[in-house]
């Protein structure tokens, strides 16, 4: 397989000293790293954001895999590909940046919280907490030995998405409870979006997960 490097931007906290708490961004498809950057506006200020590129070129964006239609199981060379360099660049950010490894968080959206969900699979222990928005996890992503135990998500889905069913969220829900992460779920009147009161909401999440790690939890 190809080893592919995958490109990142960070926003340096507003508040406090290092090692920071970190806040890991996954973008959706079509889009790249300065997509979902605003929105650290709305997020704990003393959050180090990295916000990371999809490795695959596509039309005038990035992806995460290639597929063939929006719900189809990811093409799973593509996907180890990524998912493989995704732990890498996980694994390496700790000596990269000056970042808090008990204080990782994660958030994606659509194809990135696909992305996030196998990779919290995959390396539970290195995040505090992921914020999954709009996104899905088929069947295909899950590793047969895997253990969500500890495991924090917070699940966010439009109730009247035309683009990833919410059933499919519920489904995501079902799955990573039956491994055994501990998930909040919250559905909003919206479409395939992300909207101030859900960043809210998320931003009240991460908090709390800051303040108990303070806290020793």
């Amino acid at each position: 397989m190809t080893n592919l490097n995958l490109r990142y931007e960070t926003r340096l906290p507003q508040v406090g000293t290092p090692p920071y708490p970190a806040l890991v961004l996954l973008h959706g498809r079509g889009a790249n790293e300065w997509d979902l950057m605003p929105l650290a506006n709305h997020l704990d200020p003393r959050f180090l954001v990295i916000s990371v590129r999809a490795p695959w070129r596509l039309d005038d964006g990035w992806e995460w895999y290639r597929m063939q239609d929006t719900l189809a199981p990811p093409d799973a060379r593509s996907f180890e590909q990524s998912i493989a360099a995704l732990q890498g660049l996980l694994h390496d950010l700790a000596g990269a940046l000056p970042l808090d490894v008990k204080r990782c968080f994660g958030l994606g959206f659509s194809q990135g919280a696909l992305m996030l969900g196998a990779a919290l699979l995959r390396m539970p222990r290195y995040f505090r907490g992921v914020a999954l928005l709009s996104g899905y996890l088929p069947t295909s992503v899950i590793p047969s030995d895997a253990d969500a135990t500890g495991a924090r998500c917070w699940i966010g889905h439009g109730s009247h998405d035309p683009v990833v069913p919410v059933a499919l969220a519920r489904a995501e829900r079902d799955a990573l409870e039956a491994l055994g992460a501990t998930v909040t779920y919250h559905e909003y009147a919206m479409a395939h979006q992300i909207t101030l009161e859900e960043l809210q909401a998320v931003n009240g999440w991460f908090q709390l997960g800051l303040h108990e790690n303070n806290d020793g939890a």
